[in-house]
C-alpha cells in the first residue's frame, strides 16, 4: 500500500502544476527508502502556526490570503481534465511560504475522478465521487 501511495503521489506532482501547490523537487526510488523531495516552506503549515504559540500569529490578511490560496488550488484540481480530489485536505497539509502564500501538499491520497453528467429539473450538472474517506499524519517542517 505504501508504495502505491508513493508512486500516486509523485505521479500528481508531476501532472498538476500550480502555484498553490507544493512543488516536487526531487524523488528517489533506488531503495526500499523512498524519498520525496519538495520547496521548502520556511513558515510550516496553518495547522502549526495556529497552535504553536512560540510563533508570532497570523494576522486576519495573512488568514484569508492563506485561505484563497488553498482554494485556488483546489478550484484547480477539480477542474482539470480529469478533475481530481484531494481528500486529504486540512491545516497540517496547508503549508506556508516565507511570502506567506498557501501550498497545498501531502497528495499521497488524491485520486484523479471520472465524472457523470446528470439533468434534472434544474438543468445538467457534473458530479464526482470517492468511496473512501482516508487522511494521514500531518506534515512535519524540518527547519
Amino acid at each position: 500500500y505504501i508504495r502505491e501511495q508513493f508512486e500516486a503521489e509523485v505521479h500528481t506532482l508531476y501532472k498538476y502544476k500550480h502555484e498553490n501547490l507544493c512543488t516536487l523537487l526531487a524523488h528517489s526510488i533506488d531503495s526500499p527508502n523512498r524519498c520525496l523531495v519538495y520547496e521548502l516552506c520556511h513558515n510550516g503549515s496553518i495547522y502549526e502556526r495556529l497552535h504553536n504559540h512560540t510563533l508570532p500569529p497570523l494576522t486576519w490578511p495573512q488568514r484569508l490570503g492563506l485561505a484563497i490560496g488553498a482554494t485556488k488550488a483546489l478550484v484547480f484540481l477539480h477542474t482539470q481534465s480529469p478533475p481530481a480530489v484531494h481528500r486529504d485536505i486540512k491545516s497540517p497539509n496547508i503549508l506556508i511560504t516565507s511570502d506567506y502564500e498557501a501550498k497545498v501538499s501531502d497528495f499521497g491520497t488524491m485520486r484523479e475522478m471520472t465524472t457523470q453528467r446528470t439533468s434534472g429539473a434544474g438543468g445538467a450538472a457534473t458530479s464526482m465521487h470517492t468511496q473512501q474517506i482516508i487522511g494521514t499524519h500531518h506534515y512535519v517542517s524540518s527547519l
